[in-house]
């Protein structure tokens, strides 16, 4: 793990109404302390890079950020990279010809999303997938308003950089299902030592 990045303020990561809904989470408050992995997807993709790099993270707005990290676990169904914290892109369906490319460095814009049930329900118990879990402290929480969604496998990725985003104290995912709400919330990693208990 890389300490100048562990240590930045805070991170932004999106949760959707749905995952809360599914029962996964509770409604959060602002303040609270929760354990959580996190799931990123890619929009326009992770372009590979020819050899060794620094890893480097840059906010762009919203849950959206530039990275150049480094293929930590790569198998059929799910895709592990470190950009000074360890997020997952779960595939699903695995594809046979898959070609794995563990030490591979990577760069590209990527939507950090809170784990809907992915990771700790199915990849936290196949042997050799690493810990994802880490310890936050939520410090704001940012309703969605507006509807620009595009899915991409189980993450959403928005435009979250424009208007439509309303502070608030607490989520509130069963307060207008019509809406179906999603949130951006703000968060400070707790402690290094991620926080998974294990199968």
């Amino acid at each position: 793990m890389h300490d100048d990045l562990l240590d930045r303020p805070s991170w932004t990561i999106g949760l959707d109404s749905w995952v809360i809904q599914d029962g996964s989470y509770p409604d959060l408050v602002t303040g609270q302390r929760i354990d959580f992995a996190v799931e990123f997807a890619s929009r326009g993709g992770l372009r590979q890079l020819d050899e060794a790099h620094e890893v480097a993270v840059h906010g762009i707005g919203g849950s959206q950020y530039e990275v150049t990290a480094q293929i930590v676990h790569d198998r059929p169904n799910a895709q592990v990279i470190d950009f000074g914290m360890l997020a997952y892109h779960f595939i699903g369906i695995a594809d046979p010809e898959h070609q794995p490319h563990v030490g591979a460095w990577v760069t590209g814009v990527i939507n950090l999303s809170v784990d809907p049930f992915f990771y700790f329900d199915e990849l936290a118990h196949e042997e050799g997938f690493p810990a994802l879990t880490y310890s936050w402290t939520v410090h704001e929480i940012q309703e969605r308003t507006g509807t620009d969604a595009l899915r991409d496998g189980a993450s959403t990725v928005r435009a979250d950089t424009g208007p439509g985003l309303v502070t608030v104290e607490r989520t509130d995912a069963w307060g207008d299902v019509s809406k179906l709400p999603g949130y951006l919330l703000r968060c400070g990693m707790e402690r290094k030592d991620r926080a998974d208990r294990g199968p």
